[in-house]
């Protein structure tokens, strides 16, 4: 008779996003699954890699963010994109709404 031990299950990544698509979809963070509506911001390609997020693997809100590269963001650790703008707006010309918490990161 043959023995084959048990395959131990392996270590699963505790920022493996298996929501990734769902949440770019819904528009709500992949850790704590709050709404980001309010929250669209682009950081450098760095800070979201200490983050251990993959391109286009989801969202965080800034919070999240925050809690997984250990501090806060501040004013550098975001791109030069038109989102991150005060005056960012739709397609139709309304602002598109920035939580305190963002505004006071940006800066702004």
């Amino acid at each position: 008779m043959l023995f084959f031990p048990k395959k131990r299950p392996a270590r699963k990544d505790p920022y493996a996003d298996p929501i990734g698509r769902e949440s770019r979809e819904k528009g709500w963070c992949v850790d704590c699954h709050s709404s980001i509506k309010d929250e669209f911001f682009m950081v450098h390609d760095p800070v979201w890699a200490k983050a251990r997020m993959e391109n286009y693997g989801g969202f965080l809100c800034v919070g999240c963010l925050e809690k997984r590269i250990g501090r806060r963001l501040r004013r550098g650790d975001f791109t030069d994109c038109p989102m991150n703008k005060p005056d960012f707006t739709y397609l139709d010309g309304r602002p598109v709404p920035k939580s305190r918490r963002l505004r006071n990161r940006l800066g702004i």
